[in-house]
């Protein structure tokens, strides 16, 4: 081998430029930490977090990067509202098979909307306000964070999100 062939096959360094370092990804602590919370907040975007209360879409997007794969997500009417009873009742339904442990976990979250309660133009559509809350709720449980999704805060009284 000559030295051309040497020269070729090694990569110039050049001592004037910075060193490429790879930005670090924070220390992932355990769920059961009290830092957990914080360190799943920290991956949202920024247009992922409204009054820095987490979105729905942004929640499901960290509970698959940092958390683990969602299986299953769907659900159920538990009660449709009708011109007598302006409620909507939904069950949402989440299998996460989770990164740190192989285990598939499964956890519900149930939510009833008013429509006296929703801004408009949010209680002309009752059902995808709820099936949005209850998305939200299961994945605040699968994620064990104590936080209220932006969208369980709309036009809220306090008393009714401090109840969640």
């Amino acid at each position: 081998m000559n030295t051309n062939d040497l020269k070729d096959m090694v990569d110039i360094y050049d001592e004037t430029s910075e060193p490429t370092t790879m930005a670090e990804e924070p220390r992932k602590p355990h769920e059961y930490d009290p830092e957990w919370s914080e360190y799943i907040l920290d991956h949202l975007a920024d247009h992922e977090l409204i009054q820095g209360a987490p979105t729905v879409d942004g929640l499901r997007r960290v509970t698959e990067r940092c958390f683990g794969e969602i299986l299953h997500s769907k659900s159920e009417i538990v009660e449709v509202p009708t011109r007598q009873n302006n409620k909507c009742t939904i069950k949402h339904s989440l299998a996460i098979r989770k990164y740190s442990t192989e285990n598939v976990i499964e956890v519900d979250g149930c939510v009833d909307v008013l429509y006296d309660k929703i801004p408009y133009p949010f209680n002309t559509h009752l059902v995808a306000t709820a099936d949005t809350r209850a998305e939200g709720k299961a994945l605040r449980r699968a994620l064990k964070i104590r936080v209220v999704t932006a969208e369980e805060l709309q036009n809220q009284d306090e008393d009714d999100v401090m109840a969640s």
